[in-house]
Parts: C-alpha cells; structure tokens; sequence
C-alpha cells in the first residue's frame, strides 16, 4: 500500500502526520512522517529567437529558457502577421513541460515575424 500527501492549496511550510502498522497478531508500530512543502519557484518566461530559411517551418523549445513552468499550466499564443504557429505537446497533452511550436512563415516571406507566448499556472499566475 501506499500514502499519498496532498498539500492544502496554497500552503507551504512543515507538516507532519502519524501513521500506524499492526500484524496478524495485533503487534503494532507508529511512526511520524515529517513533509516540508516548498514554495514552487516562480513562474519566469524568458524571450526566444529563431530564424529560418524563407518558406521554411522552424521548430522552437520555446519553454527551454524559462523556470517554474507547471506540468498542469496552459500555453497559449498570438498568432504571428506573417505566418503560423502551431504546438506539439510531444504526446502529453496534460503536461506542457514538454511543449515546443512550430513556426511556420507564410510563402515568400522573409524578413522578421513575432508572436508572444503566455504560460499560466493552475492559480492563475501567468507570464508572458
């Protein structure tokens, strides 16, 4: 068997909890489990840059350079002026951890094209 601890949302600190085992024969032993929940680190997206050749997708880690992304958080972004974006979740649609895009310009295009990225935390906590 196992224990599972689920911290109160939004806790962090010291908790600690008792549990006990007792055999066949009644015999039985407790012991205290001691857990330390942290603070997750703060959510920090960073720019990135790419370039491609025109008429030419280039795929971009765009997460790579950034800290305290959650595996539950949300990925959205802006659709560039001279091209497409589209994510590949690497077959964890659940967990963006592992999430990069495509950037794909339109035909004949070359020249310079941006579009922002917004990471949310299941609190609401989001960077852009």
């Amino acid at each position: 068997d196992t224990v599972t601890y689920t911290p109160d949302t939004g806790y962090n600190g010291t908790d600690t909890f008792e549990y006990t085992v007792c055999d066949n024969a009644g015999t039985c032993d407790t012991a205290t489990v001691t857990v330390v929940v942290g603070t997750p680190p703060a959510l920090d997206v960073v720019d990135d840059t790419a370039s491609t050749p025109e008429d030419t997708p280039v795929d971009i880690d765009i997460l790579a350079n950034d800290s305290g992304i959650p595996a539950d958080g949300t990925l959205n972004f802006t659709d560039p002026a001279n091209g497409t974006v589209a994510v590949n979740d690497n077959g964890t649609p659940d967990d963006i951890t592992d999430d990069t895009v495509t950037y794909t310009p339109d035909t004949g295009y070359n020249g310079t094209d941006t579009f922002e990225y917004t990471v949310c935390d299941n609190a609401g906590t989001c960077d852009t």
